[in-house]
């Protein structure tokens, strides 16, 4: 017995796969759970006292309740300050700022520092970004 597949059924074979698709990448961007990123950070100060700006969005179609912004800062790889800023409810298409003041201690002359932010929903990391100098 030979199997021979006719043009037709392929052309319906690869449009089933297409809807399939479209309708998978639909359902994962509506359903797919939270979409806050952070899109920035910014700092200012200078000396022991650092204000630390952290842009955040939401650019998924749901709000978010009860999410988490951690705020570190390093000094020559060595933590040396941390704050941690509930964030309530992010409605969805949310873009604004949450602002952390960390400090640090001894001598900072020559010293190096990141600032790393993560946003974190329960045990579920949503995102993360850093800024050295």
């Amino acid at each position: 017995m030979e199997f021979k597949i006719k043009p037709g059924q392929i052309i319906a074979i690869l449009v089933t796969i297409i809807i399939i698709g479209a309708f998978y990448i639909g359902y994962t961007t509506f359903f797919g759970g939270p979409q806050i990123r952070i899109m920035g950070i910014e700092y200012s100060g200078s000396g022991t006292d650092y204000t630390i700006t952290v842009t955040i969005a939401n650019d998924g179609s749901n709000d978010v309740n009860g999410a988490e912004l951690t705020v570190t800062l390093y000094k020559n790889n060595n933590q040396v300050d941390s704050e941690i800023k509930q964030l309530g409810t992010i409605q969805h298409n949310f873009v604004g700022t949450q602002s952390a003041t960390l400090s640090t201690i001894g001598n900072n002359t020559g010293a190096s520092y990141k600032v790393v932010a993560t946003i974190t929903l329960g045990d579920k990391v949503l995102s993360t970004h850093y800024l050295t100098w």
